[in-house]
């Protein structure tokens, strides 16, 4: 577990060196002394994460054919529908093209058939023609239409295939890379799972998140909307803060089944110096941050029998008092103060324990 423990400087007083006399009530006090105060409780884990753009697009080429032109430049803003690079259209044109001049034909040739058939049937009502030669002519008119209706299929597809050929920005946002190149072959997306040229990857860098992973000693630590303190790996000083927009509800698996940890993505709330996508931080999960409470040093605590005792004196008590085990109630801690909530005022002084009686809790049962 990476935990850093920080502590405001000003909330210990300065250790007071006392010589006590022992009585029957506890063994000689250490020479530490300090009193209750107010001190400020902080507990964070801290990991390393990756800065990520919380919207990114991946642009692949929906087109296959060789990239003609690039119209942008890696950094450049663009804006919902900005051409980014264009695939050459002029075999695809050509066969447009044959096709307009092709469906062209076919309608001359149904007008044809379409006066053939009218003449068969006066000649079929004359008797000059048999039923079947009749139903042959209509039939052909019907597989011509047929095949004219795929003609202007094929047009259509090709037609969608032009405007593919024109790879447009899909967002507002920067162009932080381009893959493709002048004179590349590009290929299309729609070949298959797996194919399919990158042209360009578009961010928007307004909005960033950092993405880390925690142990699962820490994972139960960590909630929603909880804050958390980023600072850069490269800059010292430079730091901003964030909240946790998603936690995985499963452990990402290694190659031995070994849990790799939990995803944990943090939505930054303003951007720091230096900070950009691919860069790593640190990232301090908050896990307690509070301020005023009343307080003693975590060393100064003993616990017998799930209940809690320090060695002190009460407020305004001679320092010649020998000092005696007093149970308290204890709250939270950060491991370098523990919050003192009843037993003991501000202003009480406390010693270092040293070793307490072994029948100590017993003493004190209600």
């Amino acid at each position: 577990m990476a935990m850093k423990v920080e502590m405001n400087p000003g909330v210990f007083l300065i250790p007071v060196f006392l010589f006590l006399g022992c009585g029957p009530e506890a063994p000689a006090p250490a020479a530490g002394a300090v009193t209750v105060a107010k001190v400020d409780l902080h507990e964070s884990i801290t990991q390393t994460g990756e800065v990520k753009p919380a919207v990114m697009v991946d642009l692949k080429s929906q087109a296959s054919g060789m990239i003609k032109k690039i119209h942008v430049v890696e950094g450049q803003q663009v804006a919902v529908g900005d051409t980014i690079v264009t695939i050459d259209q002029s075999l695809l044109r050509l066969e447009h093209k044959d096709l307009e001049w092709a469906i062209r034909k076919s309608r001359v040739e149904r007008e044809k058939m379409v006066r053939q058939l009218n003449y068969a049937t006066n000649q079929f009502e004359i008797g000059a023609l048999s039923k079947n030669q009749l139903a042959d002519l209509d039939a052909d008119l019907r597989i011509h239409d047929i095949q004219m209706q795929q003609q202007k299929l094929r047009l259509e597809d090709i037609g969608k295939k032009l405007a593919k050929c024109i790879v447009r920005s899909p967002m507002r946002g920067t162009v932080t890379d381009l893959n493709a190149e002048v004179g590349e072959i590009a290929v299309s997306a729609e070949a298959g799972a797996q194919a399919g040229t990158l042209v360009a990857t578009i961010a928007d860098l307004s909005r960033l998140e950092v993405e880390a992973e925690v142990s699962e000693v820490d994972y139960i630590h960590l909630r929603k909307q909880q804050k958390v303190r980023i600072r850069s790996a490269a800059i010292e000083g430079a730091a901003t803060s964030g909240t946790v927009s998603f936690i995985s509800l499963t452990s990402r698996k290694k190659a031995n089944s070994e849990s790799d940890g939990f995803k944990v993505v943090v939505a930054v709330d303003s951007a720091m110096p230096g900070m950009a996508p691919g860069i790593k931080v640190y990232v301090d999960f908050i896990i307690q941050d509070r301020k005023g409470v009343l307080g003693i040093p975590y060393g100064y605590v003993v616990k017998q029998d799930s209940r809690y005792f320090v060695l002190g004196l009460s407020v305004g008590a001679p320092l010649n008092t020998a000092p005696a085990f007093l149970p308290v109630q204890v709250g939270d801690t950060d491991y370098k103060s523990m919050e003192i909530r009843s037993g003991l005022a501000e202003g009480s002084m406390v010693f270092l324990p040293g070793t307490p009686p072994a029948n100590l809790a017993a003493a004190f049962k209600e």
